[in-house]
């Protein structure tokens, strides 16, 4: 997942992205954070024009040293304002992380489960 289908899947929220905007919805509520904060960070994304800025710097275009500092500003932030950097990672809360954890132990039951069936059938 990259910054730019984030903006992509926000600003089209149509039928063929509703599935991922309704599992970023899932993750912003499963930790606890508010919609209104992942929409602002979003759409602070955009006005400030971070996957262009990103994507240019990325891919070896030259870029001035102005962008360079306000792509820095977005992502890391500046005293008066954290850059969105430091609000992602609350969306990973401690509960999300049990979630992924469950969901992957009951992957390898299910797994060592069908192992086990295979083995007694032969």
């Amino acid at each position: 997942m990259t910054l730019g289908a984030v903006t992509t899947i926000y600003l089209k929220r149509t039928h063929e992205t509703q599935e991922s905007w309704k599992l970023f919805l899932d993750i912003v509520k499963l930790s606890s954070c508010d919609d209104k904060d992942f929409i602002a960070i979003i759409e602070r994304m955009i006005q400030e024009k971070v996957v262009d800025h990103r994507n240019a710097l990325a891919h070896g275009g030259a870029i001035s040293e102005d962008i360079a500092t306000k792509l820095r500003d977005s992502i890391i932030g500046k005293r008066n304002q954290p850059g969105i950097l430091c609000w992602m990672p609350n969306i990973w809360t401690e509960k999300v992380n049990q979630e992924i954890i469950e969901a992957e132990r009951k992957d390898g039951e299910e797994v060592r489960y069908m192992e086990e069936v295979k083995k007694q059938q032969n």
